[in-house]
């Protein structure tokens, strides 16, 4: 699995994009994936020992930085988490 991390800067935000190559996610588990607890339906992945807390925390932390995060997924192919993160002045 090969994982690909980009930063980028604006004036006014800055993204931080998160790409790999694994397994990926289907349409049926993206809209679920940020909740506590939830573990997809992956065959794969659901035979791992795992707690469904990690992406919440993530979440979480995003929203209180003020940021937004989003995914995007194509099974077999390749997942996409974008973190933006507002800027502002000290």
């Amino acid at each position: 699995i090969n994982l690909d991390i980009d930063l980028e800067e604006t004036d006014s935000v800055v993204l931080l994009s998160f790409t790999d190559n694994g397994t990926g996610i289907s349409k049926t588990d993206l809209p679920y994936v940020f909740q506590r607890f939830y573990r997809g339906k992956n065959p794969t992945s659901s035979k791992k020992i795992s707690s469904g807390l990690g992406l919440s925390i993530v979440k979480h932390t995003v929203d209180l930085h003020k940021g937004r995060i989003d995914v995007s997924s194509i099974p077999g192919q390749k997942t996409v988490f974008k973190i933006s993160f507002p800027k502002t002045e000290l």
